[in-house]
């Protein structure tokens, strides 16, 4: 699938979201809807432009700028208001249909929107706004709004019928139209496979019917419905797969685009561009990455003649990566920036109330201010960056997927953004595992190794953590209790797995490995959904629940 195709997928499915936030807001002022429109007109800004289409990106971003003024102050929506913006949407669901025969298609309508817009957003800006005031309201990313005329009137211009799009139809809230490409082979692999599962089901048929169920044959049958059974199912869940390279392209091409409006040479490193994630999570990531890597480039890259006065070669590198942990995909963007100003931060956050002058903070601690909303360091507003969308709305986004952002910096020398996400493989092979009387589920991808502990491969340390010595490799263990709070002892722990995070390995131990299964994660609900601790639940072949662990995140604890 080509740049504008998946774009044009993605449209349809912002433009049914800018659908139900204008039906949310026909009983009256909503700020919840307000803030859905909004973030539906800066994706569908921010996507248009990442596939060249500025001149659609540019005419959502008049719409966006209106939008920012009905944010400062909800006084200015009203009944005529809410019709423009629903007939906005009828006409970019038609300019955006045309575009699906058309790639250069450009509406003859677009001037007098244009007018219209500017005029009602002429008639409802304040006279005056500080400098200040902005960077309040429009949050680490910003953007310098574009220009209006002057307030010729107060009544909106009227405006061009717009043509009705070739056989559209109404998609109703909540039902987002997706759809995904399939490999033929994949197709063909599964359909071979369901056919071989009628015919064995068929000889158990025959098996049953002739009470023959105990046999050879009907054992053979069992045995090879099953494989059948997990090999469907591991090819159903691969059609959701795709390599992140396609979304890594994109944010290369975001990446120079951006760097070239802002007069900044840049290269860009892509790393494990062949790694293979659901394709929801890929859509869904493509936002908060956009911002991640055009702030990037305007806030944590210099320009040539500042990275050359501190030696610095002339050109900047970001580097784009993935690497798999366990059942995470680690996404990272990194530059050889400026890195973040910590006093600059720490004073803005003192301002703002979060921390006393007496308060003791890691700089690690203090860079996690910029997740906040509403804060910002920014001196000037930029053209480039996400106006009103700032790094909280990432870090919202990240975290809907399950995921979390880390940030590590260093002033003079660059930043780096590491995006934490599960795969959201939901069929996995699995260690089912026995400690003080609880049951787990630890999936095979976050296992390295297993071992047996035993008085000569074990050593106490100060703290009372235990490692695991071989040769002149040391490694870290913790029983499971431990980390789970319902035990606290190393008596009982005599088997153990090791799992890769960063800085090499770390073992949990437990007290006995009961078998290997296959099994499905089914997500939990309740309080146990907010525990980074847990992927999910399974049902195990004794027909039990088990709590599958995220054993990642366990050990970094």
């Amino acid at each position: 699938m080509n740049f504008l195709e998946t774009f044009l997928d993605e449209a349809k499915d912002i433009l049914t979201e800018w659908e139900e936030a204008i039906q949310g807001l026909a009983s009256g002022f909503e700020e919840a809807r307000i803030d859905q429109l909004f973030r539906a007109a800066h994706s569908l800004k921010g996507s248009s432009k990442s596939v060249s289409l500025d001149v659609f990106g540019s005419f959502v971003h008049t719409a966006e700028d209106l939008l920012t003024l009905v944010k400062q102050d909800p006084s200015i929506w009203n009944a005529e208001l809410a019709a423009v913006f629903e007939e906005l949407h009828e006409f970019l669901s038609y300019w955006r249909n045309a575009l699906d025969e058309d790639a250069a298609f450009v509406p003859e309508q677009i001037e007098s929107w244009r007018n219209r817009l500017a005029t009602f957003a002429a008639a409802s800006s304040p006279v005056e706004t500080s400098s200040e005031e902005q960077q309040a309201s429009f949050g680490f990313f910003e953007e310098e709004p574009s220009p209006v005329p002057s307030p010729a009137a107060l009544q909106a211009k009227p405006v061009a019928a717009t043509p009705a799009p070739k056989e559209t139809k109404s998609t109703p809230p909540n039902s987002l139209n997706r759809s995904i490409r399939v490999p033929l082979d994949l197709i063909d692999r599964l359909a071979r496979s369901l056919g071989e599962m009628t015919v064995t089901s068929e000889i158990l048929k025959s098996a049953k019917n002739n009470h023959s169920l105990d046999s050879v044959v009907a054992q053979q049958a069992i045995d090879e419905l099953a494989r059948l059974t997990r090999e469907s199912s591991m090819l159903g869940q691969s059609f959701k797969l795709s390599p992140i390279g396609e979304l890594f392209s994109r944010m290369e091409k975001i990446t120079y685009d951006t760097a070239r409006k802002l007069d900044k040479q840049v290269q860009v490193r892509l790393i494990g561009a062949e790694i293979e994630i659901d394709k929801l999570i890929l859509e869904k990531l493509k936002d908060p990455l956009m911002h991640i890597v055009r702030n990037a480039v305007d806030h944590g890259v210099e320009t040539t003649t500042e990275r050359t006065q501190v030696s610095k070669p002339s050109v900047a590198t970001i580097r784009i990566s993935a690497e798999v942990l366990g059942m995470e995909v680690v996404v990272r963007v990194r530059d050889d920036g400026k890195g973040l100003d910590t006093d600059k931060i720490r004073r803005k956050a003192l301002g703002l109330g979060m921390i006393e002058e007496q308060d003791s903070l890691s700089d690690k601690s203090i860079h996690q201010f910029i997740l906040s909303a509403g804060f910002s360091t920014a001196d000037k507003v930029s053209e480039v960056s996400g106006r009103g969308v700032g790094m909280d709305v990432v870090k919202n986004a990240i975290e809907s997927l399950g995921g979390k952002i880390e940030i590590d910096s260093e002033k003079g020398k660059g930043s780096r953004f590491s995006v934490h996400i599960p795969t959201n493989t939901s069929i996995v092979e699995s260690l089912i595992v026995e400690d003080e009387g609880h049951v787990f589920a630890l999936p095979l991808e976050s296992v390295s190794d297993v071992f047996v502990l035993a008085e000569e491969n074990a050593q106490e340390f100060e703290g009372g953590t235990a490692a695991i010595l071989r040769g002149e490799e040391c490694i870290p263990i913790t029983p499971l209790g431990r980390t789970l709070a319902y035990d606290n002892s190393l008596d009982k722990s005599k088997t153990g797995v090791t799992v890769p995070c960063r800085g090499g390995l770390k073992g949990v131990v437990f007290e006995k490995i009961v078998r290997e299964q296959t099994i499905f994660i089914r997500q939990i609900e309740g309080k146990l959904q907010q525990r980074e601790d847990f992927l999910g639940s399974a049902i195990l072949e004794n027909g039990l629940p088990a709590l599958v662990l995220n054993l990642s995140r366990l050990v970094e604890r």
